[in-house]
């Protein structure tokens, strides 16, 4: 996947824009690139830690006669601490503050009698009887032990947390994670999280607690926190175990918030630091950085080092909020997520509104506007809060993913689409994101402003994604009408009837291709599939009239959707990895580099999302990266062979 950044040209000194690799796959990353202004190359090496090395390709060769790989300059260099800490920019938009649902209510509980044998696995039914009664955790200890009881215990308040509203970006607070010790090595520890507290972080910290501590509910606050920072020592290590070794490790709380970090930190909620106090033996998970690759243990054994990385990690916050400004800004998120699933939503956007004002220039408030727009299905106030959101937070995937949605709900469709494109060329992973999402509503736009072959490519990954969704197969059979290939669209839709086989969309779609395939008699069986699925249906008497037609006029192949006219002299052009084919002619030979829109061979912005970047699929001895899957690579081919091999639509799940 390749990115944009700006630097200053180490050969002119001016200010220029180049295209980096940002591949999350581990090890290393190249690309080549120019500078916009002397048009010098580069070839742009990206380390697993971010840093990106510009090396020189056009350097005179050595007395060797061999061209050296000259380093140009290093973007993004380590800091002294050899770390470099940013907070997870993840907003929670579509996986934070979703009720569970009723299959997970675990009302119905198991026997004492059961408790007596082995339990299959560790949830709320531990605590409920068969008739629904609350059973106290004292009662099931007896037969499974603290232990259980604590680990459901914990899952259980974690995922209260979860439903409710996520935890503020800004000021982003800190769980404070470690192993009891002597009384001078917890007072270490309470310095540490008094100090951090000092540079404006909300810190979570058990010293702080009163006695009789509900500990399942305070380790489930991790879940509210934007660093765990965990206090590296021997007894840490006991705790967790090392990668060396599969050695017992020491039961306690520490193993379960770890666990819990862990999990948050997979769904980029949190980011885990390792704050090495005594010894050199690393816990598994943690590891020290290296030239090149990423850590998360900071090396904190002297006073000069913490104060480095403390200066260096967790800086003080200019302007930092104080602790009243953050308790209002948190009951006003809470209490816009209460008005939100009460669905109260004015209320809703009202706190929200209050919530923005009060931390003016951070994206909390507006995303939650964002947020109570998705619950509400307000697609129009929706757009304009994830716009607004976008100007604070412009690289969020979650935001441009919502935005594009919304925009393609109004029939903003260039609006969609830029903001769709961004989305699948911005670097990361976010496990949150439904992509399939995003290929349908960018493929469903681009058909809107009539980029059928484009809007294609991205309809079948969706399907690929999704492959069980009726509406993703409804949307693509008919892009396929359009395209002028009924046969296609008819296998398409029938492949969608197969997972739902009242589905109104799609028995309307398949009658019509079935149609315009002049396959009448099936089209005629489908038409009453409809009808007895869906009876007064509006489309119902418009097929049977169309129907009637085409058996009136043998020979004709009706068009029942405007059809996008493909030149018949045009090349095809298609992916090493997906399903893209766009034809591409002398009126439109390139394609957009971002959002895949087949356009004319000239320098102009593109259309329909604003990109620059131009794909030349018929240069010769070059080969460019797919627009659609962006894995795979663009080649030519003629028509007649490439239609020869083109593979079968398949049926079957992942494809």
């Amino acid at each position: 996947m390749l990115a944009t950044i700006s630097i200053t040209c180490p050969k002119c000194h001016e200010t220029t824009e180049l295209r980096v690799s940002r591949d999350e796959t581990p090890g290393t990353s190249g690309s080549t690139s120019f500078c916009r202004a002397c048009r010098a190359r580069f070839f742009a090496l990206t380390q697993e830690d971010g840093r990106i090395v510009l090396l020189d390709p056009d350097a005179p060769p050595d007395s060797s006669g061999k061209t050296p790989l000259r380093v140009l300059a290093i973007i993004g260099a380590p800091s002294r601490s050899g770390y470099r800490v940013v907070p997870p920019s993840h907003l929670g938009i579509f996986d934070r503050g979703v009720p569970p649902s009723p299959s997970d209510d675990e009302s119905v509980g198991i026997s004492d009698e059961e408790l007596t044998r082995p339990i299959p696995s560790l949830d709320g039914s531990l605590l409920r009887r068969p008739d629904g009664s609350h059973r106290t955790p004292a009662e099931a200890a007896k037969h499974v032990g603290w232990r259980s009881v604590w680990v459901v215990q914990l899952n259980q308040a974690l995922r209260e947390r979860l439903a409710g509203p996520p935890p503020l970006s800004f000021p982003p607070g800190v769980f404070v994670s470690y192993r009891w010790g002597t009384a001078a090595e917890n007072e270490w520890t309470a310095e540490l999280a008094s100090r951090i507290k000092v540079r404006g972080y909300p810190v979570i910290f058990d010293r702080e607690k009163p006695v009789d501590l509900d500990v399942p509910g305070m380790v489930s606050q991790i879940a509210d926190c934007r660093y765990f920072l965990a206090v590296l020592d021997p007894g840490y290590v006991e705790r967790l175990g090392t990668d060396a070794a599969n050695e017992a490790t020491k039961d306690g709380w520490v193993f379960d918030e770890f666990n819990t970090a862990a999990l948050l930190s997979t769904h980029g909620q949190i980011r885990i630091l390792g704050l090495l106090r005594e010894g050199s033996v690393l816990p598994r998970g943690f590891r020290h950085p290296k030239p090149g690759r990423p850590g998360n243990v900071l090396d904190a054994r002297t006073p000069e080092q913490l104060a480095l990385v403390l200066d260096e990690a967790l800086p003080p916050i200019d302007r930092a909020p104080d602790a009243d400004t953050v308790g209002k800004a948190r009951a006003l998120l809470r209490a816009s997520h209460e008005h939100m699933c009460e669905e109260r939503y004015q209320e809703a956007l009202d706190s929200a509104g209050e919530l923005t004002a009060l931390l003016p220039g951070i994206v909390d408030g507006p995303a939650q506007q964002v947020r109570v727009a998705l619950h509400a299905l307000s697609p129009e106030a929706g757009l304009e809060a994830a716009e607004e959101a976008l100007k604070l937070a412009p690289g969020s995937q979650e935001l441009l993913l919502a935005a594009g949605s919304f925009a393609n709900a109004v029939g903003q469709h260039h609006r969609a689409i830029a903001h769709l494109a961004a989305l699948l060329e911005a670097p990361g992973d976010d496990p949150s994101l439904n992509l399939a999402s995003a290929h349908n509503s960018l493929g469903s736009s681009l058909d809107e402003v009539d980029q059928v072959y484009p809007a294609i490519a991205h309809l079948e990954l969706a399907r690929r994604l999704r492959p069980d969704d009726p509406d993703i197969h409804c949307s693509l059979g008919f892009v396929y009408r359009r395209a002028g290939e009924p046969k296609r669209a008819v296998e398409c839709l029938r492949a969608g009837l197969r997972h739902h086989p009242a589905h109104v969309g799609l028995l309307v779609n398949l009658t019509a291709a079935l149609i315009e395939s002049r396959r009448l008699t099936d089209a005629r069986r489908v038409l009453a599939k409809l009808a007895e699925c869906a009876p007064g249906d509006p489309a119902i008497d418009g097929l049977g009239e169309s129907l009637e037609a085409a058996a009136a006029a043998p020979g004709r192949a009706p068009r029942l959707v405007a059809t996008i006219p493909r030149s018949e002299t045009s090349l095809w052009c298609r992916c090493t990895e997906c399903a893209a084919r766009v034809p591409v002619d002398g009126t439109r030979g390139t394609l957009c580099a971002h959002c895949g829109s087949a356009l004319p061979i000239e320098p102009a912005p593109c259309p329909n999302c604003g990109g620059s970047g131009r794909i030349h699929p018929a240069a010769p001895n070059l080969a460019f990266q797919c627009p659609y899957c962006r894995r795979g690579r663009l080649a030519m081919a003629g028509r007649d062979k490439f239609e020869s091999a083109l593979p079968p639509v398949r049926h079957a799940k992942g494809g």
